[in-house]
């Protein structure tokens, strides 16, 4: 028998397994900080390539490297390198690093997951050039700050006239989650003092605006028309239009962040969870928990209690940690999956059933890290900061 077929076999035990959660303690946070780069340490040493797995999933074991999050995961290592003072994991950035370059193609466009992709998509090049711009901050090679100039001009290049991406889409369709790529371009310019590139982040984030309802839902945020708009893409287009809005002291687009991230806040469950997904009237479209989505929002009400004061962020916050950290995977008997966190609570839940993305555990840990360092001061001050 076909191991993939006996992988399908088991999704029972783990749908019986992941329910028992409910009734297990979290571990404290740093010792779930600590499982959770010990995965995805394990995620890059898969790949082989430098780049980091897209995660496990229990039908088909690892997969590939994901240049996407990899982009974005350079930036996890370096902060957590800031945190230990051990260089395995500045090294670890560094091998990332080489691996992006390596896989740019020659216009400064980044292909999608796909072995052997020609297309190149808009979202993929952003993440990866906020990898090229901390690889710049902390390195000082000039090759990076290249790899970035790259990426940033094919991406002015390809924008509409009105500032959405209507080319080089996933799924061909428009997304307003792509704040996150008009993010990377006003981080390129205030390296650089290029001002095409803040232009460029500012008419996305402007055209984004338009398609944010009055109580903070956006249009255009689902994945493709036929799928819903999961807590991971509300909180990646919160997070962009709120970072554009402190780097530029732009109070109007803070403001708007803020309505989407109450919207959630309120909405938050006694436990510490969002639903995997809402509708615009900000319904539950989802029993399951998208565990992704909710790492992302405890960075942003963490970003707004440092920019407010606020305490209800930071209690938002926390309460999204704990019941992160319990259901964060603790088995050594599957060592492949210990210290990950997983698509969705349950495991058959309807973002990534069965699977362990590495961004779930990515963003995980850079809300533990954020929370020590909003709590502890933990990382110290400086340029380095970079929570991406």
């Amino acid at each position: 028998m076909k191991l993939s077929i006996l992988r399908y076999l088991t999704l029972p035990f783990w749908v019986i397994r992941n329910a028992s959660f409910s009734a297990k303690p979290g571990a404290d946070f740093k010792v779930a900080l600590q499982w959770a780069m010990n995965w995805l340490c394990m995620a890059q040493d898969v790949a082989k390539e430098g780049g980091v797995s897209l995660g496990y999933d229990l039908r088909k074991g690892w997969e590939i490297a994901f240049p996407e999050t990899t982009g974005y995961i350079v930036s996890t290592f370096f902060n957590y390198f800031y945190f230990t003072k051990d260089s395995t994991y500045q090294n670890r950035a560094i091998r990332m690093l080489e691996y992006l370059a390596h896989i740019q193609l020659k216009d400064g466009s980044v292909c999608g997951i796909t072995r052997g992709a020609q297309s190149p998509l808009v979202f993929d090049t952003g993440q990866v050039l906020f990898g090229f711009l901390r690889g710049f901050h902390e390195t000082r090679d000039e090759k990076y700050l290249q790899n970035a100039i790259r990426a940033g001009n094919w991406l002015v290049s390809v924008q509409d006239p009105d500032g959405k991406w209507s080319q080089y889409e996933f799924l061909n369709q428009i997304h307003t989650y792509n704040t996150r790529v008009a993010w990377a371009l006003m981080e390129l310019a205030l390296l650089t003092g290029m001002k095409q590139y803040k232009k460029a982040g500012e008419k996305n984030i402007q055209w984004t605006l338009t398609q944010q309802g009055k109580h903070g839902f956006y249009e255009h945020n689902a994945f493709s028309s036929e799928q819903p708009v999961f807590t991971h893409t509300i909180a990646y287009a919160t997070r962009g239009i709120l970072e554009c809005g402190l780097l530029n002291q732009n109070q109007e687009w803070i403001e708007r962040a803020c309505i989407s991230a109450d919207a959630l806040l309120s909405r938050q469950r006694k436990n510490g969870s969002l639903a995997g997904s809402y509708d615009a009237g900000w319904r539950p479209t989802s029993s399951s928990s998208c565990l992704t989505g909710n790492a992302q929002m405890a960075i942003i009400w963490l970003r707004l209690f440092q920019h407010t004061q606020e305490k209800k962020y930071l209690l938002g916050a926390q309460r999204a940690l704990s019941f992160l950290v319990q259901s964060q995977e603790k088995s050594r008997l599957f060592p492949w999956i210990h210290g990950a966190i997983a698509g969705s609570r349950p495991i058959h839940g309807t973002y990534l059933p069965f699977v362990y993305p590495n961004w779930a555990s990515k963003f995980f840990v850079d809300a533990i890290l954020l929370y020590f360092h909003v709590t502890q001061n933990a990382l110290g001050h400086g340029q380095h900061l970079k929570f991406y």
